[in-house]
């Protein structure tokens, strides 16, 4: 993702870091929240030591304050909260080199403990690039699909988190009008639109409503999925049709009754006994169809036709919407609960 300026690239949205801007590229947004994470990792590590062995007295002390503000107000504190920094970072009489009370970056050696990668790896990886006068350069790795999971896993996040502009990048403005880049292709959104689809709840602007909830709504192999493409979704196909035959057509009445339950499954009632205990593999498979119920309800609430409706109409449509989606919300908690 990189900031529209009049350029293009022939590099993947994960691979411009040589011919654009370190600020303004999709993996700048991955390594900004990686270091956030990072200094959190210490964070949370020094909270578990002092709940050890303080109890409910941290818990209280820390309610509404951070750790930096307890230890500027008390020297104890202080003492002890470096001394877990360096024990917990392996540094040897460690101390705070201001008055701000900084929290030290991790070593690479401690993210490599934590999260699998590398060292050296972690070397190109977590800085931005660097270009020095005889030809040489550091940093600016992309990072990989592996990489984005395992450091998601060890900073207990998601993937999606890592994909998300942090606060300060939306508030000064650097995501809007951003751009992604795969080969020739490129691709325009705000903030917001990105977000939203990162979290399966909105189409980017090029993309299709209808596609995108048809293929976000089944597992991929369901064939089930192959009979909602008899409605056109195409705008050029949508106005050549005779408007005398199909009256006021609409583009969402194939997918208005998306339901990723099979029908059997809809007819358990999961607060019953059931007559015979499902497998394991048949409990999982209910569980991420109940999921994915959760998000078609969700991106039905969000779709412009319901937004930009009537306000009785919409709300007759979130009335609805919002029956199924907690319908969707109980049979999972029941789900899980039971296993």
């Amino acid at each position: 993702m990189k900031e529209i300026n009049g350029k293009r690239s022939g590099k993947s949205a994960l691979e411009i870091d040589d011919v654009l801007p370190i600020d303004t590229d999709l993996n700048s947004v991955i390594r900004e929240n990686f270091e956030f994470l990072k200094e959190q990792m210490v964070i949370d590590a020094c909270d578990v030591r002092f709940i050890r062995e303080d109890g409910k007295d941290w818990v209280k002390k820390r309610t509404g304050k951070t750790i930096q503000e307890i230890a500027k107000s008390d020297e104890s504190i202080r003492f002890r909260l470096e001394s877990f920094i360096g024990e917990e970072l392996n540094v040897d009489g460690w101390h705070f080199q201001s008055d701000d009370l900084d929290f030290p970056n991790p070593t690479r050696e401690w993210i490599s403990v934590k999260t699998g990668i590398p060292v050296k790896r972690l070397e190109n990886l977590d800085k931005p690039q660097k270009f020095y006068p005889g030809g040489g350069r550091t940093g600016g790795l992309a990072f990989t699909v592996e990489e984005l999971v395992a450091i998601a896993r060890a900073t207990h996040t998601s993937i999606q988190f890592l994909l998300t502009p942090s606060a300060s990048r939306i508030a000064s403005g650097r995501t809007f009008g951003y751009q992604s880049s795969v080969g020739k292709v490129l691709h325009a959104s705000t903030a917001s639109r990105w977000i939203l689809w990162l979290y399966s709840l909105r189409p980017l602007p090029e993309q299709s409503t209808f596609l995108f909830e048809r293929n976000g709504s089944y597992l991929a192999g369901e064939l089930e999925a192959r009979t909602k493409t008899a409605k056109p979704f195409r705008d050029d196909v949508i106005k050549g049709l005779a408007r005398s035959r199909y009256g006021a057509f609409s583009m969402f009445s194939s997918v208005e009754n998306y339901d990723p339950l099979d029908k059997n499954l809809a007819e358990v009632k999961i607060s019953t006994p059931l007559k015979s205990k499902p497998t394991k593999a048949e409990q999982e498979l209910w569980e991420v169809k109940n999921t994915f119920g959760i998000f078609v309800e969700l991106r039905k609430l969000m779709r412009d036709e319901t937004l930009k409706s009537n306000e009785k109409l919409t709300t007759s449509r979130w009335r609805s919407g919002v029956a199924k989606l907690i319908n969707h919300v109980v049979r999972l908690g029941r789900l899980l609960r039971a296993s």
